[in-house]
């Protein structure tokens, strides 16, 4: 892995340049390290995984996604990647064909407040709904721009 650092945007941008087309980003505010190394990992490889508490959430996320997108929402394999970004523990790393995109993810780092709200099931009786509102706030200090070869990680994953 080679390490370049950069101080302003336009570097940032001189350095895009130069790794061309079929390049997968990845942004991120702090190094994973893996062995000592820096690492690209997953939610589940940081956090674990609770398999309960994921078939649970899976059926609920495909509930909530299926009313604002469709049935699109089926797939666990999209829901994991939708939803890694509000917090859900997910087998997938979050790439992105966009330096700018993945630049900004090394900016922000992710929280989460619980938020409890009331409401009523489908017998109108009462529910309690414990929520964790996601966010993302600006991180002054270092981000971490990844960048991979497409054809490296086709070749290592198919």
């Amino acid at each position: 892995m080679e390490e370049i650092a950069v101080t302003t945007v336009e570097e940032l941008r001189e350095v895009v340049r130069g790794l061309g087309y079929g390049v997968l980003f990845r942004g991120q505010t702090s190094h994973y390290l893996k062995g000592g190394n820096p690492s690209v990992v997953t939610s589940f490889d940081r956090k674990g995984c609770i398999p309960s508490q994921m078939l649970k959430w899976s059926r609920y996320a495909e509930s909530a996604l299926e009313a604002y997108i469709g049935p699109v929402a089926r797939s666990l394999d999209f829901m994991q990647a939708l939803l890694q970004h509000y917090g859900w523990r997910s087998f997938y790393v979050d790439c992105s064909a966009s330096a700018a995109v993945s630049a900004w993810f090394a900016s922000h780092v992710y929280s989460d407040k619980r938020s409890l709200e009331l409401c009523e099931d489908c017998g109108e009786r009462p529910v309690m709904l414990s929520k964790r509102m996601a966010r993302y706030d600006y991180a002054d200090g270092d981000g971490h721009l990844y960048a991979f070869d497409l054809a490296n990680c086709a070749e290592r994953t198919g």
